[in-house]
C-alpha cells in the first residue's frame, strides 16, 4: 500500500508542475483566468492531509524534464502543421486536471503560437516521468536486499602485478586475479610479498592457450569461476583445502577448459567442494585415501567421464554429484559408503551395471533414476532404505530385494523405487514383511517370488500389476493389508490357515480372479475385499467374526464382496455360530447372490448381512434360526440337507446349548432333533 501510495503521488506532484510550467511558457493554451492548483492541494491525500514535501531538487529536474518535452512537442507541431486551435478539438480534449469555466473556450490569438497538450501527450509525459520514477526505486530496493557478500563481488578492488600474475589484496591475503606469461606449466606462488595466496579469481588464467599447466599452491582455499577456461590444460591437482569456490554455481572453476582430460585431489583432502568441477571435460578422477565425503554437484554433467572409483574412506555421495554424467559406463563404489544422495548418478545413460558397496545403507530418491541402460543392479546385504524413484526409468527388469531393506519409498504421485520396466520381484530369504511399495503399480511385473519367512504383506505392495496373474504365498503368512493385490491380474488365490487378517480392498477389482479359497483361521475380512472380482462361490470359514466397513464419510454398508457381478453362491462353514454384520452387503452395488447356505450352528445374524441380496434364497436345516430368520426377513427357505449331510453335529450342538437341563429334558430335545433330522431324510428320499 505504501509503494502504490507513493507511485500515486508523485503522479499528482508531475501533473502539478506540468501545469506550472505550461502556465508559464504560455503554451498550455489556458484560457485567461485559469489558476493553477496549489502545490498543498496536489499534495494532500484524501482526506485532505498533507503528504509531505518533495526535495527542491528533484522539483528543478522534474520541470527542466517537462521543459524539454514541451519544446519537443512545439518542434514538432512547427513541423507538422498540426497546431490545433479548434473548438471542437478542445471539447474532446482535457488540457488540465482542473475544473473551470473558461476550459473549452477558444484560446485568444497571440503573436505567440498556441500549443495544445492533448490529454495523450500528457499522459505520454506522465508516463515517461513515472518510468523514471519506478526504474529509481527499483534500483534503490535493490540495493536495498543486496547483501554483504554480493555488494563486495561487485566492488572493484585494486590490482597490482609482481611478475607475470595481477592481484589484489585483502588483509593478509592475496588473490590472483590474471596472468601476463608465456604459458607453458604455471607455478602460483604461495605467497606474494608480504601477502598468502589464498584465491584464484574468476576467469585469472582464461583464454591463455600458450599455458599447458598449472600448479597451484596448497594455501588455496578459495577458486573462482572458469578459471583455467580456454588454457591447454590437460591434468590439474586441486589443493586439499579448497573448500569453496564462487557463488555462481554453474560456473565451476574448471569449466571450458576442453583439453583437461585429468583431475587429481591432493593427499590430505576429506572433502570436494560442491560443483568445483561442474560441465567439464574430465575423462578420469583420482581420489585421495583420505576422501570422505563428495558434496553436492562436484561432477555434475561431466559427459565425457567414463569411470570413476572410489576410495574406501569415503562414506558419502552428494546431491546430483555426478548427475548427467552421459559417458559413465563403470563405477566401483567402496565398502565405506554409507549414503548415496538425492540424483547422485541420475541421468548417467551410459551407466550398465552397478555394484553397491557392503556398508551402503541408504539410497535416496532419484539416486539412479534416468540411467536408461542401467540393466544390472545389485544390492547389498545393509541396505535399509530405498527412495522413491530411486531406480526409475532404469533397464533393470529384475531386482533382488534384501532382507535388510526396511523402508522402501512411495511419493505423492505414487512413484516407487524401482523402474516400470521390472517384471521380476525377488524377495530374499530371511524377508519378514514385504514392503508396501515393493512393486506398486509395475505394469510389467510378471514374477513374484516369496520366501516361507514371509508372514506380513504391506498396503499396496502390488497394486496394479496387471500382468501378474499368479503368486504362491507362503504358508506363514497372517496379514495381507489395504490394497496389497488390488487391481492386479490374479486368477486364482488360495490363503494359508495362518492368515487371520485380510485388509480393505486387498484384491479389490481383481477383474480375472475366479477362484478364492480363504485359510481355516482368516477372523477379519475388509472393506471391498474382493469386490470387483470373478468368483463365482465363496465359503466362509466358521471363525470369520467381523467385517470391517469404510472409514470414509458418506459410503454404503459394501461388505467384502460388493460389486461381485458373478458371485451366486455364499456358504458358511458348518460350525458357525454367529455370522458378521454386513458379510454379504452388496452397498450401492445390485446383488447377484441367489443361494445363501447357512447351518444349523448359527444362532445369531448380524445387521444387514445380507442388504442388497433380495433375490437370495436361504438354504438351512429346517427348523434351525436360519428357517426363522428367513421368515422374518422375507427371504425364501429351501432345506440344505445337501450341503450339511452329517447331522450329528446338530445333537452335538443342541447338548451343548442346553447346559443345566435334566436328563429327562436333554432327552426330549435330543428326540425333537431326531425326528427334524428323519423327516428331513424322509422328504429327500421319498
Amino acid at each position: 500500500m505504501k509503494k502504490e501510495r507513493h507511485v500515486k503521488k508523485r503522479k499528482q506532484y508531475i501533473l502539478w508542475l506540468l501545469s506550472v510550467c505550461v502556465a508559464a511558457n504560455g503554451t498550455a493554451g489556458l484560457a485567461a483566468g485559469s489558476d493553477v492548483l496549489p502545490r498543498d492541494e496536489i499534495l494532500a491525500d484524501e482526506t485532505g492531509e498533507a503528504w509531505g514535501t518533495i526535495p527542491e531538487e528533484e522539483i528543478a529536474g522534474a520541470l527542466a524534464e517537462i521543459d524539454i518535452h514541451v519544446i519537443d512537442i512545439m518542434n514538432e507541431n512547427e513541423k507538422t502543421g498540426k497546431a490545433e486551435t479548434d473548438a471542437e478539438v478542445l471539447d474532446e480534449r482535457e488540457l488540465l486536471p482542473v475544473e473551470t469555466e473558461t476550459a473549452a473556450k477558444e484560446p485568444e490569438e497571440s503573436d505567440s503560437e498556441m500549443i495544445l497538450v492533448s490529454e495523450t501527450e500528457t499522459e505520454e509525459i506522465l508516463q515517461i516521468e513515472l518510468t523514471e520514477i519506478q526504474k529509481l526505486d527499483a534500483v534503490e530496493g535493490m540495493t536495498g536486499d543486496t547483501s554483504e557478500s554480493e555488494q563486495s563481488e561487485t566492488e572493484t578492488a585494486e590490482v597490482f602485478q609482481s611478475g607475470d600474475f595481477l592481484y589484489s589484496v585483502s588483509e593478509s591475503s592475496a588473490r590472483i586475479v590474471g596472468y601476463q606469461g608465456e604459458g607453458g606449466v604455471v607455478t602460483i606462488p604461495d605467497k606474494i610479498g608480504d601477502y598468502t595466496v589464498t584465491a584464484i579469481g574468476d576467469a585469472a588464467f582464461a583464454h591463455h592457450a600458450a599455458v599447458t599447466g598449472l600448479i597451484i599452491p596448497e594455501t588455496v582455499t578459495a577458486l573462482g569461476c572458469q578459471i583455467i577456461e580456454g588454457t591447454s590444460i590437460t591434468s590439474i591437482t586441486i589443493p586439499p583445502n579448497v573448500s569453496r569456490h564462487h557463488e555462481w554455481t554453474w560456473h565451476s572453476p574448471l569449466k571450458g577448459c576442453e583439453t583437461l582430460e585429468e583431475i587429481r585431489f591432493a593427499d590430505g583432502t576429506t572433502k570436494i567442494t560442491d560443483y568445483i568441477a561442474a560441465e567439464c571435460s574430465v575423462k578420469r578422477i583420482v581420489f585421495p585415501e583420505s576422501l570422505k565425503k563428495i558434496e553436492e554437484g562436484a561432477f555434475y554433467k561431466c559427459s565425457s567421464l567414463s569411470s570413476v572409483t572410489f576410495p574406501e574412506s569415503l562414506s558419502e555421495i552428494g546431491v546430483r554429484a555426478f548427475s548427467g554424467c552421459e559417458g559413465l559406463a563403470e563405477v566401483n563404489m567402496a565398502s565405506g559408503i554409507v549414503t548415496i544422495k538425492e540424483s547422485a548418478f541420475s541421468r548417467c545413460t551410459g551407466l550398465k551395471k552397478i555394484v553397491l558397496g557392503e556398508n551402503v545403507r541408504y539410497i535416496e530418491r532419484f539416486a539412479f533414476s534416468g540411467c536408461t541402460n542401467l540393466k544390472e543392479i545389485l544390492l547389498n546385504h545393509n541396505l535399509e532404505m530405498v527412495g522413491d524413484a530411486a531406480f526409475e526409468d532404469t533397464a533393470a527388469t529384475s531386482i533382488t530385494l534384501p532382507k535388510s531393506v526396511t523402508y522402501l519409498a512411495l511419493d505423492a504421485m505414487g512413484n516407487t523405487p524401482f523402474s516400470w520396466r521390472l517384471e521380476e520381484i525377488i524377495f530374499e530369504e530371511g524377508t519378514t514383511i514385504v514392503n508396501g511399495a515393493a512393486a506398486r503399480g509395475k505394469l510389467q511385473l510378471t514374477r513374484v517370488v516369496l520366501p516361507e519367512s514371509v508372514t506380513h504383506i504391506s498396503s499396496g505392495s502390488f497394486h496394479g500389476c496387471k500382468k501378474l496373474s499368479s503368486v504362491s504365498l507362503p504358508e506363514n503368512i497372517e496379514c495381507i493389508e489395504i490394497d496389497a493385490f488390488s487391481e492386479s491380474g490374479l486368477t486364482e488365490i488360495e490363503l494359508g490357515d495362518k492368515v487371520t487378517y485380510l485388509g480393505d480392498k486387498a484384491f479389490k477389482d481383481c477383474r480375472a480372479l475366479k477362484k478364492v479359497v480363504l485359510g481355516k483361521n482368516v477372523k477379519t475380512i475388509g472393506y471391498k475385499a474382493f469386490s470387483g472380482t470373478a468368483i463365482t462361490s465363496i465359503t466362509i470359514p466358521k471363525t470369520v467374526s467381523s467385517c470391517l466397513l469404510s472409514s470414509n464419510w458418506g459410503e454404503g454398508p459394501d461388505g467384502p464382496f460388493s460389486a461381485c457381478k458373478e458371485l451366486k453362491e455364499m456358504i458358511f462353514e458348518d460350525g458357525m455360530t454367529e455370522i458378521p454384520a454386513y458379510i454379504a452387503a452388496t452397498g450401492q452395488y445390485p446383488g447377484s447372490i441367489t443361494r445363501i447356505v447357512i447351518p444349523a450352528t448359527v444362532t445369531k445374524i448380524g445387521d444387514q448381512a445380507f442388504q442388497g441380496c433380495s433375490s437370495a434364497v436361504i438354504y438351512g436345516i429346517p427348523g434351525s434360526y436360519a428357517e426363522q430368520y428367513a421368515k422374518e426377513n422375507g427371504f425364501s427357505f429351501q432345506d440344505a440337507g445337501e450341503y450339511y449331510p452329517d447331522t450329528s453335529w446338530s445333537v452335538e450342538s443342541t447338548e451343548s446349548k442346553s447346559e443345566g437341563l435334566t436328563d429327562g429334558s436333554k432327552r426330549k430335545v435330543a428326540a425333537k432333533v431326531a425326528a427334524l433330522w428323519l423327516s428331513s431324510w424322509l422328504k429327500k428320499w421319498l
